[in-house]
């Protein structure tokens, strides 16, 4: 809840800053590993973010297992990801 007067982040997004033209929402990407994607999606699921939430699975059970240099190897990032 923002103080009184002033707008939600969910308002300018969807009004825009300047209370003009909706803007789009920002498309964001969370990488995670087999095991713990049931429980990011529902987080995300349940805080509603003021964000485009998408959730990338990468080929293995343990996210925290993941090096950079695998991730960038395996990682595909859609071209519309903020």
């Amino acid at each position: 809840m923002g103080a009184p007067g002033r707008p939600t982040v969910n308002q300018i997004n969807e009004q825009g800053a300047g209370g003009s033209a909706p803007r789009p929402l920002a498309r964001v990407v969370f990488v995670t590993g087999k095991l713990a994607e049931p429980a990011l999606r529902r987080v995300l699921e349940e805080m509603e973010p003021p964000f485009e939430a998408r959730v990338a699975v990468l080929k293995i059970t343990v996210a925290a297992l993941m090096t950079t240099s695998w991730i960038a190897r395996f990682l595909e990032i859609p071209p519309d990801t903020d």
